[in-house]
């Protein structure tokens, strides 16, 4: 397939999961791509800090941490350089919650969480934003661009041992509706798919090594877990397709949030 005229996507935490799933989509798409994640292994050995390229003609990989800002800068500024501004941006970067009671979360742990998935959409949204606006200064009626960020139906609805990875969710949604009001003007969506439990390679571990996912299938209304695809095309729709839709929290959940019990 021909490269996408004048498209290029940034998929943080793309080298596994739901993310590489996205990326695969918008490889099938054309879209040129930036794939940024902790994870590379194509940049294993670069520094805390830096970041390590690799990829084919129509992608690049990086190593970024998300939370550090000279980071993000950098990987953003390696990608512009090799594909041009982004105008599509997917934020999947993620930590595991500590699955306690409330009033046993460690803080330390709970702060790092908090960091990857505020912290780390704020960074990434800001440099995103930055870049795309000063290009559109004054432009108009610009093409469509959009963000995406993964959020949760931990977000929406309350768990029990949910009280760091919930809250951080829920933040992260309220922070991309705000980033939808204030990117409308510049043709920039802003959108949330807010997944359920999905059969990700860690999960499939957890289930490995004896966690039971039987609750969450009696209380999901189609009876299963999702598939990463499932989700990622949720993403791809929001991201290149839905160009009236912003400011919106899509539950990917089977009928999780639904069922409302």
């Amino acid at each position: 397939m021909e490269r996408s005229a004048e498209e290029h996507a940034v998929v943080i935490g793309g080298a596994g999961g739901i993310g590489e799933a996205v990326v695969r989509r918008l490889r099938a798409r054309a879209v040129p791509v930036t794939v940024m994640d902790l994870r590379d292994p194509d940049a294993a050995g670069a520094g805390a800090g830096s970041a390590g390229a690799g990829g084919d003609g129509d992608s690049l990989r990086l190593r970024v941490d998300v939370t550090r800002p000279d980071s993000v800068e950098d990987g953003f500024a390696r990608a512009a350089e090799r594909f041009g501004t982004p105008n599509r941006l997917v934020v999947s970067a993620g930590a595991h919650g500590q699955l306690l009671p409330a009033v046993r979360l460690d803080i330390e742990a709970w702060q790092r969480l908090m960091d990857v998935h505020v912290k780390g959409t704020l960074l990434a949204a800001g440099v995103f934003g930055r870049r795309l606006l000063a290009e559109r200064e004054g432009v108009d009626a610009p093409r469509d661009a959009a963000l995406v960020a993964l959020g949760s139906t931990t977000g929406i609805t309350a768990s029990r041992g949910q009280g760091d990875y919930g809250p951080a969710k829920a933040a992260l949604a309220q922070f991309v509706r705000v980033l939808a009001v204030e990117w409308a003007a510049a043709g920039i969506r802003a959108n949330v798919v807010a997944a359920g439990q999905t059969l990700t390679p860690f999960v499939e571990k957890m289930v490995a090594d004896g966690y039971d996912p039987a609750p969450t299938l009696a209380r999901t209304p189609l009876g299963r877990l999702a598939l990463p695809d499932e989700v990622a095309a949720a993403v791809e729709f929001l991201l290149l397709d839905a160009t009236f839709v912003t400011g919106v929290s899509l539950p990917v959940d089977g009928g999780w949030t639904a069922l409302g019990r």
